[in-house]
């Protein structure tokens, strides 16, 4: 009989960050980080961690506020960068520097 977190099992094998959910009867925990799952118990759940979306995947149309990490210059990026590891976007509290 296959094991029922195969697939995972061997995602975990070639690389891949696994998340653990331990749903009790006290309520769902959420999902955490798991560097060595045990892959077994009845109320564990698993799963491949999602991948966060790069800065740039979700720029909003009015832009985004950024700064070239070659020139120090300072930019409204409306879509992916060129080279997006030359650009940085700013933190809300780099952006309120501004209006100061």
């Amino acid at each position: 009989m296959r094991h029922k977190w195969a697939d995972l099992i061997h995602l975990w094998a070639e690389g891949a960050e696994i998340q653990c959910n331990i749903n009790e009867h006290s309520g769902d925990f959420g999902w955490l980080d798991d560097d060595e799952p045990c892959w077994h118990g009845k109320n564990l759940k698993f799963r491949v961690k999602p991948k966060e979306p790069d800065w740039w995947e979700n720029i909003p149309e009015h832009g985004i506020l950024a700064k070239g990490e070659k020139f120090g210059s300072y930019a409204v990026l409306t879509c992916k960068p060129v080279i997006p590891s030359e650009w940085t976007p700013l933190t809300n509290e780099e952006i309120m520097r501004f209006f100061r």
